[in-house]
């Protein structure tokens, strides 16, 4: 699969019917989506530098144009069980909490529109992931979709040491250190 044309993020909708766009993925069988507001781009997964002393749910780090990009692993930051990685795996490349972060997820699916009224608040008792992480569920043509709130996947402690980490690897010859992945 070709990495999704995100440019077309605005939607055309009025404030009174207001929709949001989200770009779908699966982790482990299930359905997630992210706002395509904070999606970059998406690319295909390849080589990873790892770092070492960092949290498990931390790949490592990836140069992409020129820029280091910290990776984590989705799966395992939400603790979502799972067969191992293949070839749909992709890179969501957002902005979080004002820094690019890589996230690994199993398949990317699609780009969706919901109507702010097809989007619930999560039910206080989700099994699926840490109730800290969602926003919201989408409901669409039967489907329920798990919108994950971005700015919460890491802690500001949590942010804080990838920045470090990343800053004190964006000074050093990021092409040695972490080859891109291909697009």
């Amino acid at each position: 699969m070709d990495p999704l044309n995100l440019e077309s993020r605005a939607s055309s909708a009025a404030p009174d019917d207001a929709v949001n766009q989200f770009v779908v993925f699966k982790l482990g069988g299930n359905e997630f989506a992210v706002a395509i507001e904070q999606v970059q781009e998406i690319l295909v997964l390849g080589p990873i530098a790892r770092v070492p002393k960092t949290p498990g749910f931390i790949e490592g780090i990836i140069n992409v144009r020129g820029k280091i990009i910290p990776v984590l692993n989705l799966r395992k930051r939400l603790e979502i069980a799972g067969p191992a990685r293949d070839q749909d795996a992709r890179i969501i490349v957002a902005e979080v909490d004002a820094q690019t972060v890589g996230m690994i997820v199993d398949l990317v699916t699609e780009v969706v529109k919901f109507p702010v009224s097809a989007i619930e608040p999560p039910p206080p008792l989700i099994t699926t992931v840490s109730p800290r992480f969602v926003m919201g569920v989408g409901k669409r043509d039967g489907r329920i979709l798990v919108i994950l709130n971005l700015d919460r996947i890491l802690s500001p402690e949590e942010m804080s040491e990838l920045s470090a980490t990343t800053g004190a690897r964006a000074g050093s010859h990021a092409s040695a250190t972490a080859p891109s992945p291909s697009a």
